[in-house]
Formats: C-alpha cells, sequence, structure tokens
C-alpha cells in the first residue's frame, strides 16, 4: 500500500509517468486520421457542436474527406423541402421518409426577406433560394443541415430560372446556372454562371434559340450536366464542364390515342434521372382547364429513366392510380383523380424499391413502384392545394456555403 502511495506521489500511474500519458493524450488529438475515424461515427447534431472545439476540428469536420467519409452515398435523400405559397409569405416545410429520432433537421423555414421569393432549387444537401425584384435577383444558398447561408446578387431583367449544380465527390464549389431571354429582335437566351469558388458571375458562349416551351425554371443537374424538357417534345443539355450543349434524345413519344401529354415530374435520385409523362385527349383539357398538368384523368402514367451513356430514355414503370379511389376518396375530383407527384427517389441497393411520394389533397403518400404497395406518409396540418406545392430532396451535407 505504501508503494503504490508512492508511486502516485511521484506522478506515476502502473509503470506510466503523468507527462507520458499526456504527450498521449496529444498525439491522439493530433492525429487527423485518428480524430476521422471517431468523428465520422458521431450523429450530425454532435458535429455541429464539435466543430466549435477549435479552429482545427471545425476544418476538419467542415473538409471534403471527411464529408467522403461520413456521407458514403452523399446523394441519399431523407426527406423533401416542401413549399406553398401563402399570404404569410414564404414558409418551406420538411417532410421526413422516415420518422426516426434524429432524422428531422427542421419543422419548418421562413424566409423574412421584403422580396418574394420566386424559384426554389436543391442539389445534394444544398438548397438555393432566388428572391426577385424588378431587375434584381437576390439568391440565397443555405445547408440546411449545418444552418449556414450566403448571399448573392444578380443584376438584369429577362430572368427565366435557374439551376443548381453541386457535386460534393468532385469538388466543394457549386455553381448556379442561371438562363436569360433577350429580343434582337428574335428572341433569344444567355447561359449565365455564378461559381462560388470565384464569387463572380459571367456569360457562358453566345446567345441561342430554342423554343418557347422549354421548361428553364425546372432544370436538373445530373452526370456533370444541366438538363431541361419541355412540352414539345425536345430536349437541351448543357454540360458544365465543356459549357458547350450537348445533343439530346428526344422525349418519349405520345402513345397512339392521345393528344397532348403533361410531364408532372423530371428530376434526379441515386444517379437516376426520371420523367413522368400523363397523356390527354383534347376534349378532357377542354373540361378541366382550371386544373392544372399535375391532374391524372386517367389514372394511368408512365415513368421513364434515361440511360447512363445519354442516348434515350426508356419505359420504366406503369402506374395506375384507379385503385387509390376506395382508399383515399379524396383524390376524386368530378369523377377523376388529382394528385402531384413530389419525387421518385430510386433504391440505394438492388433490393431496396423505387417509390413515388405524391402530395394529395391533405396528406402525402409513398408508393413502392416495385410491389405496387402504399402507404400514408402523414397529414397536413394546413390545406395545401395540389397543383401548388413545389418539393426539392433534402440530403445531408456538411458542405460549406
Amino acid at each position: 500500500m505504501k508503494a503504490e502511495v508512492a508511486t502516485m506521489r511521484s506522478g506515476t500511474v502502473s509503470g506510466t509517468s503523468m507527462s507520458e500519458q499526456q504527450t498521449s493524450a496529444d498525439v491522439i488529438a493530433g492525429s487527423d486520421d485518428l480524430l476521422t475515424e471517431i468523428l465520422r461515427r458521431l450523429p450530425i447534431k454532435s458535429l455541429l457542436q464539435f466543430k466549435s472545439v477549435s479552429q482545427h476540428w471545425c476544418s476538419l469536420i467542415s473538409g471534403p474527406n471527411f464529408s467522403r467519409l461520413r456521407f458514403p452515398n452523399p446523394k441519399s435523400a431523407k426527406g423533401l423541402y416542401l413549399y406553398h405559397p401563402s399570404e404569410q409569405g414564404c414558409l418551406i416545410h420538411f417532410l421526413p421518409f422516415v420518422y426516426e429520432s434524429g432524422t428531422v433537421p427542421f419543422r419548418s423555414i421562413t424566409f423574412k426577406d421584403p422580396q418574394t421569393p420566386r424559384c426554389f432549387q436543391s442539389c445534394n444537401g444544398l438548397l438555393c433560394v432566388c428572391l426577385v425584384k424588378k431587375s434584381c435577383c437576390g439568391f440565397v444558398m443555405s445547408n440546411t443541415t449545418t444552418w449556414q447561408s450566403t448571399r448573392f446578387v444578380k443584376l438584369g431583367g429577362g430572368f427565366l430560372g435557374f439551376s443548381l449544380a453541386f457535386d460534393p465527390l468532385k469538388s466543394p464549389h457549386y455553381k448556379v446556372v442561371c438562363v436569360r431571354s433577350y429580343y434582337a429582335p428574335l428572341r433569344l437566351f444567355q447561359i449565365e454562371i455564378y461559381s462560388s469558388e470565384t464569387g463572380f458571375w459571367r456569360a457562358s458562349g453566345d446567345t441561342f434559340a430554342a423554343q418557347d416551351n422549354f421548361l428553364f425554371g425546372g432544370g436538373v443537374f445530373w452526370n456533370g450536366a444541366i438538363h431541361w424538357v419541355s412540352t414539345g417534345g425536345t430536349s437541351l443539355c448543357f454540360d458544365l464542364d465543356e459549357e458547350k450543349f450537348r445533343a439530346m434524345p428526344p422525349m418519349p413519344p405520345i402513345p397512339n390515342g392521345w393528344d397532348r401529354r403533361s410531364i408532372s415530374y423530371f428530376g434526379e435520385s441515386e444517379g437516376h434521372l426520371h420523367l413522368v409523362q400523363i397523356y390527354h385527349l383534347n376534349e378532357q383539357l377542354d373540361a378541366f382547364t382550371t386544373l392544372t398538368s399535375s391532374v391524372c384523368l386517367t389514372g394511368l402514367l408512365h415513368v421513364f429513366e434515361m440511360e447512363r451513356d445519354c442516348s434515350g430514355w426508356f419505359f420504366k414503370y406503369q402506374v395506375n392510380f384507379d385503385m387509390f379511389a376506395e382508399e383515399f376518396p379524396e383524390m376524386i375530383y368530378f369523377g377523376h383523380l388529382v394528385f402531384d407527384i413530389l419525387c421518385i427517389i430510386e433504391g440505394e441497393t438492388d433490393k431496396e424499391h423505387s417509390y413515388l411520394v405524391l402530395h394529395i389533397p391533405g396528406g402525402a403518400i409513398r408508393y413502392n413502384l416495385k410491389d405496387k404497395t402504399y402507404k400514408k406518409l402523414c397529414n397536413f396540418g394546413v390545406p395545401l392545394k395540389v397543383g401548388k406545392l413545389k418539393s426539392w430532396q433534402f440530403i445531408e451535407s456538411l458542405s460549406r456555403v
């Protein structure tokens, strides 16, 4: 016993001095590899707190290498941002796909900016909001996982829409691609790009001609390029590395027996580019002129996917929602089904099934495209009109903005 007391008084424990132990702790704390292995196993909430420990820890956690280890699949969506215009201003809600402890980063986001939000985009964990006022466009870039945000401005009129491009596996920087229109004397378009790496806007290439039915407000970043579709059956693709337009295959044809198409959804998930079309007869559209293209007059829609080499669209699923009529009678409007397709989520593995997320009057439904099962995700606390709700995927990210 006396020997043990003597050992403690002399500053040694089990043959190791306190100074040696302190040195070992310093070595461990100074090992980025060891710290990374420990930190990447922690929940997001803890990581955000540990960023304030020191500048070194903040830099380590915010770095692209750590983000790749913490999120081995950086394109896996955890839920949706939902926006519905209202008199109360700009309010964005969050809809998680699975309700688990710690998975809901926010219930809602309110933008108190006096300017009215015109459009939104999300891409691999970043959310971009465009605030338009006369000839000035203000952009707010946010990471809703870390609650970081930044602002930048674009001057000039003719704003048609913008697309957000961000691939954390290739670069920590993002780009915003804006499309503007001119009349000189014919209508022409111009691509302008903002880069977070430089902090500046610049025009890309010459002005170009395109059909007026291109949906420039709904561009999708996929396979290193921005893709636009049109109701006229053509597609447009802009390669961001070369800053050139690439040839795109035509849109899937309208089947025999139908007169027109509605593009109900166009988006990317897990590296897959999806397109959903609903077909109509002219006399049906004449009877429903007050409804949006999200209305399914037949209860039947087709899901297409783009080939990996961008060589063409291939048919993937046919969905018939007539079976929903009995389960969800609130979907029926004058004898037809009414709903919005919020997103298509591709399964992360071959064993996991892809599914649709639908907005119906009063709530949201998750529909399994493989086994054709469905369940109610939630009931909305406030009435959200079909055709007015906008949605974007929420993906966890530690990337800086």
